[in-house]
């Protein structure tokens, strides 16, 4: 995940990243990373076989 992370940044996205750095700092890039980690999720939750999975560990959460 590391690598992925450090070659979306520097070499695919480097000039978006210098943007968004310099106009919002670090809350740019928590923006960034906020969408990033959303349409992740989605993509991941549209799975069948992850859904089935988070659905059967469902009943292992304390509903308290």
């Amino acid at each position: 995940m590391g690598a992925l992370v450090t070659r979306l940044l520097t070499v695919n996205c480097a000039a978006q990243t210098r943007v968004a750095i310099q106009a919002a700092g670090g809350q740019g890039m928590a923006s960034a990373f906020k969408s990033l980690g959303e349409v992740a999720m989605m993509e991941l939750m549209s799975n069948q076989q992850v859904n089935e999975a988070v659905s059967a560990d469902a009943e292992f959460v304390d509903k308290k």
